[in-house]
């Protein structure tokens, strides 16, 4: 299985092709392509949204995967509307270029989820999440927080998403009980 995951954010947009073998072995998961689609935050927003989708929509078609999952972060509170605002247009563009290139199925998951997933904590830092994710996918750094979080949020996808079949939704949310602990125990308890 292939996984997109997307940071979306108004500017800058992390993105994350992950792959997953046959089983849920720690070494079975391979980072095929990851970074960050990155604006000047002093260009007017109209402009940053074009830039995000023009270089969203080279990135899908350079690596236009048949039948790949794609994993999105959820809407998150933000103290500022306007910050909300942006970005749910921001997501809004990026899913829309997804069904531009009929990718249909996308899934939502919410930070805290994914910061348990990979961390086992719900509140962990990006900084504790990233060396998590260096550790499993024996990857050296990350360009920016926006490309490991995209790592992240396909990696919770990948421990998360039943390999039995594709879901039925177009957006579905995850709230699963299963954490990297769960998913991993197999090669700490041996």
């Amino acid at each position: 299985m292939i996984v997109l995951g997307i940071d979306p954010g108004s500017i800058n947009t992390g993105f994350a092709f992950l792959q997953q073998g046959e089983t849920h072995r720690a070494n079975q998961y391979r980072v095929i392509r990851s970074g960050a689609i990155k604006t000047d935050s002093k260009i007017p927003f109209q402009e940053r949204l074009k830039i995000i989708q023009n270089e969203f929509l080279e990135v899908l078609k350079s690596e236009k995967i048949p039948q790949m999952h794609i994993s999105m972060e959820s809407l998150i509170y933000v103290k500022s509307p306007t910050s909300l605002i942006k970005l749910a247009q921001t997501r809004g563009l990026l899913i829309s270029c997804l069904y531009q290139m009929e990718y249909f199925q996308i899934h939502e998951y919410s930070p805290n989820l994914i910061k348990t997933t990979v961390t086992g904590h719900g509140h962990a830092t990006k900084e504790s999440m990233a060396l998590m994710l260096q550790k499993i996918l024996k990857v050296k750094n990350f360009s920016s927080h926006d490309e490991s979080d995209a790592i992240a949020t396909a990696f919770c996808h990948l421990l998360r998403f039943p390999t039995n079949g594709p879901s039925n939704a177009n957006v579905k949310k995850s709230t699963g009980k299963r954490n990297l602990q769960n998913s991993l125990s197999h090669l700490v308890n041996r």
